[in-house]
């Protein structure tokens, strides 16, 4: 993870790149991997994970809006786990059933 955070704590270009590239077959993973760069870590309001179902809020925090954009831009995720969105950067995913 050292490569995923500039040295202000930001995700780097690398990380967003890597968000926006990766497979359909590797949701898991994806989130996996969104959850280790999201900030702050352990943050109860601004992720919530409950079976297949996510809750993302990005509390304006600039490097945690850039990640949902980089998620946005990943097509296949977008269109297959994107369930609802609110004003205030509050954003709700339902990942298919895994091997589905």
């Amino acid at each position: 993870m050292a490569d995923s955070f500039d040295r202000n704590g930001y995700p780097t270009r690398h990380a967003i790149g890597r968000i926006r590239r990766w497979s359909y077959e590797d949701f898991d993973g994806l989130i996996d991997f969104v959850h280790d760069v999201w900030w702050p870590q352990g943050d109860p309001y601004g992720w919530k994970q409950k079976g297949r179902t996510l809750w993302f809020s990005t509390g304006g925090w600039s490097g945690n809006e850039e990640v949902v954009g980089a998620l946005r831009a990943n097509l296949m995720f977008w269109t297959m786990c994107w369930d609802a969105s609110w004003r205030g950067g509050h954003f709700r995913f339902k990942l298919p059933k895994a091997g589905a």
